[in-house]
């Protein structure tokens, strides 16, 4: 049965959820405690393990839409899976690289005030995974809104370290290695939060159908004015702009013809005098160059 199918396909995504939830752990642990092992084991062995889980979901959902030709919430919500699959792998992806920056600060100095920014930083990104997926498992639409809405802040705490991190290297050129590494681990994390706001975004999608991706953050009101945040003209503005740089229909027509252009009749006189008509050509049949 294709319930039957769809809650195995749920438990399994969850499952994989868990896993990178568990990587994101490791990842910041093996950072904090300077662990190469527990570094190690995330590169070399659980992303092996979350490519497996990522290329076996995305065949279940292949062989279930194959099979059994879902529509509408049924379809949805298989779609919905499969970017989270897509997502989830990306994810993954995104902590071997944060382990990888890891392994390369285990010799240097600790550098506490910054590893504990990152810490907060991937506490929030942990918790903004964890909303998603209780969002997905008891389709709660406001708990996904609620994801969305948190991305922001990691975006602001990432801007910010990375501003300490650019002062870092300006006061101390032997920190730049280690700054660099610092910034890349931030971005990471960052990426991660976007990703997460992705499911949620596809969780809205597949309970109601709602698309809430690509929402504009300014937005012009029915008398043309910017409702949004100070900086862009208004629309009406814009067609004061227009108005004053560009010539009317009615000029246009009016001034074809003047100016550097030639006239249609002077065109025909070039011709008249370069071209031979076509009684001459059949004069000229037959007779000598």
């Amino acid at each position: 049965m294709l319930e039957d199918q769809l809650n195995k396909l749920k438990a399994k995504i969850v499952g994989y959820a868990f896993h990178v939830e568990s990587m994101i752990n490791k990842s910041i642990k093996g950072l904090m405690d300077k662990d190469s092992d527990l570094l190690n084991e995330v590169m070399k062995h659980d992303e092996k393990s979350a490519n497996k889980l990522e290329m076996n979901i995305d065949k279940n959902c292949v062989v279930i839409i194959a099979q059994y030709s879902p529509l509408a919430v049924n379809l949805r919500t298989i779609l919905m899976i499969m970017k989270m699959n897509n997502d989830l792998e990306r994810m993954a992806d995104h902590c071997v690289n944060i382990s990888r920056c890891a392994l390369d600060l285990i010799d240097e100095p600790n550098q506490t005030k910054i590893l504990t920014s990152i810490h907060i930083i991937s506490e929030q990104v942990n918790k903004m995974l964890k909303d998603s997926i209780n969002s997905f498992i008891e389709n709660d639409i406001n708990l996904a809104k609620d994801v969305c809405s948190r991305d922001k802040i990691v975006d602001d705490a990432k801007n910010n370290l990375m501003t300490e991190l650019i002062g870092v290297m300006h006061e101390d050129k032997s920190m730049i290695n280690v700054s660099m590494q610092f910034i890349d681990i931030t971005r990471n994390l960052e990426r991660i939060a976007d990703l997460t706001t992705n499911i949620a975004e596809d969780v809205v999608f597949a309970i109601d159908g709602e698309v809430i991706k690509h929402h504009k953050k300014n937005k012009i009101n029915e008398t043309g004015i910017n409702v949004g945040e100070g900086s862009q003209p208004s629309l009406s503005n814009d067609d004061d702009k227009l108005e004053g740089s560009q010539p009317s229909q009615s000029e246009n027509v009016d001034n074809v013809g003047e100016g550097s252009q030639p006239s249609q009749s002077n065109d025909d006189d070039k011709l008249e005098g370069s071209q031979p008509s076509q009684s001459e050509n059949v004069d000229n049949v037959g007779e000598g160059s």
